[in-house]
């Protein structure tokens, strides 16, 4: 795999979900419909949680740390299995 290639899988989800947040903010001011704002939770949700899958990953963290990350990524994809639905 080249490095474009892994770049992009690497960041793509995560500069995804940042234009669609910001999208869904822009779209909320101007219509002020609530749906939009239940959306953008669930996309806050999984921006959050994917980028405490990349902390997750590394080694520095400690055990403890790592057992509290986890349970946090737990509950924020809860959070966007019931928003983001």
């Amino acid at each position: 795999m080249n490095t474009l290639s892994a770049s992009i899988l690497s960041w793509g989800p995560i500069i995804v979900q940042i234009v669609l947040l910001s999208l869904q903010i822009y779209t909320y001011r101007q219509t002020k419909h609530y749906s939009l704002v239940i959306l953008a939770v669930g996309t806050a949700a999984g921006l959050l949680t994917s980028s405490l899958g990349r902390i997750l990953t590394s080694e520095v963290l400690a055990e403890r740390v790592r057992a509290g990350m986890y349970d946090a990524i737990v509950i924020l994809y809860s959070i966007v299995i019931v928003f983001g639905v």
